[in-house]
């Protein structure tokens, strides 16, 4: 998705909202993230801050 010519968000489609799939994805993604900060020197807000593509490198 784009704001003002910048890219604010994804959209990522799921098949017929089946909701279990839904959670395990999310459980999965928030397991990778906590992973990351616990390999990594950075916090939080640093890893949001080098994922975010709006930024220039």
């Amino acid at each position: 998705m784009k704001r003002h010519g910048k890219i604010v968000g994804f959209y990522l489609p799921v098949r017929e909202s089946d909701d279990a799939e839904v959670q395990a994805a999310l459980m999965r993604l928030s397991r990778t993230v906590e992973t990351a900060l616990a390999q990594s020197d950075r916090d939080e807000e640093k890893l949001s801050l080098a994922l975010d593509l709006s930024q220039p490198e």
